[in-house]
Parts: C-alpha cells; sequence; structure tokens
C-alpha cells in the first residue's frame, strides 16, 4: 500500500474537510465507495438537526479507509473502525491525516481487526450504541458471518444503519437478497426516507436502512 491518491470530503455543516486516502492498487476496501459517502451525509445532514451521534459508542463494520467512522468521529462519535488485519494500516493512515478534524469535536477514534463471525473476539468488543456499515454485503460466503456478528453485537437498544447500493449483476443481486432474508429472522428493516437525506447524496439505486433487532 505505497501507492495512494486521495479524495476530499466536506462536512460542510461543521465546516470541516477531510483528506482520504485510498490505493491505487488493492481490494474493495482501498477506496471510498459511493454508499459510503451517502450514509457520511446522511450522519452529517441528520446530526446538524440533533446532534445525535456525541458521546454515542459507534462500530463500524467493513470500514476500509474509514470514511464513515471518521465522519462519525467528527460528528462527537466515539468511534471504533473495523476491518481485516490488511485493511489496518490504511485505516490507521486515514484516522492520523484527520486526526486535526476530530480534535475538538468531542469525537474520538480507534482502529481495530473484527473478523466477522470470530465470537470470541466480538465478544470482547464494547457493545455499541450504533453499528454502522456502508456497502459491505459483497461475497456470498461472508453473508452467514455479517449475520451472526450484528447478533452478537445487537441488543434491543442498539441502531444499525446499512447502506447499500443496488448493483446490476444478477449474483450480487442474489447476495444482498440472502443477506436480507437471513437477517429478516432477527431484524427488522426500515427505510431511511429520502426527505431525511443530504440532497445531493440521495439516489434511488442505494438502500439506506435503519435496522434494529427484533423483540419479542
Amino acid at each position: 500500500m505505497d501507492d495512494f491518491f486521495v479524495r476530499k470530503l466536506d462536512i460542510e455543516t461543521i465546516n470541516k474537510s477531510l483528506d482520504l486516502y485510498q490505493c491505487t492498487i488493492g481490494d474493495v476496501g482501498c477506496v471510498v465507495w459511493d454508499a459510503a459517502l451517502v450514509l457520511s451525509k446522511y450522519l452529517e445532514v441528520s446530526c446538524a438537526k440533533s446532534p445525535w451521534l456525541q458521546g454515542r459508542k459507534i462500530l463500524e463494520l467493513g470500514a476500509g479507509v474509514g470514511c464513515v467512522g471518521i465522519v462519525a468521529a467528527c460528528l462527537g462519535g466515539d468511534v471504533i473502525v473495523t476491518d481485516l488485519p490488511e485493511i489496518l494500516p490504511l485505516l490507521e493512515k486515514n484516522i492520523s491525516a484527520n486526526f486535526q478534524q476530530i480534535e475538538g469535536t468531542g469525537g474520538k477514534i480507534s482502529a481495530q481487526t473484527l473478523r466477522w463471525g470470530d465470537a470470541e473476539n466480538i465478544k470482547l468488543l464494547p457493545k455499541p450504541d450504533i453499528i454502522l456499515m456502508a456497502d459491505v454485503i459483497y461475497y456470498e460466503e461472508s453473508v452467514e458471518a455479517l449475520v451472526s456478528t450484528l447478533l452478537l453485537l445487537s441488543d434491543k437498544n442498539t441502531t444499525l444503519i446499512l447502506c447499500h447500493e443496488k448493483r446490476q449483476s444478477e449474483k450480487q443481486k442474489e447476495i444482498f437478497d440472502a443477506f436480507y432474508k437471513r437477517a429478516k429472522e432477527h431484524f427488522k428493516f426500515s427505510a431511511v426516507p429520502p426527505s431525511e437525506q443530504h440532497p445531493d447524496y440521495c439516489c434511488q439505486d442505494f438502500y439506506l436502512l435503519k435496522v434494529s433487532l427484533l423483540t419479542i
């Protein structure tokens, strides 16, 4: 990961500008995906109405470059961004690059390795108030591990927010449908209305969903 390019992202409501390092060559976790921008901008506009992330314990799964988690920290969240071991150096680089933007907001952020389905390590994490996910449903073999991870991390008070791009590939549609069917056994889903999203980052090509644990 020696060859980088930078994407700028402005958080206009709090006058912050982020430098997000991406890899010129790498796997899916090495660039900022559009779903991360849609979710980040939703957090921005919703927090402009009410600072609901301030002081909340937030966990991002499949964080990649860390875009969503860094925005959440700038909005006052106590954030842990997680991904596979090979992604951690890029996550840590972006946290370091944007440390001054987070400083003074009341937010904080750290990065940890997390393999979905690894119950022993998942149980060591503090229970989050909020779980954030942007474009994490990509591989068929990860569906069951993701659902089991969400079950281990969630209780009746946990809010999960998922943003996912609706891809045209039949295989990708099948993978999301498999996740949705499996997750609905334990969670309820509700769409975030366009009126609550950022007007420039709101598109019918994305699911933006709030998810919570079903209660008996």
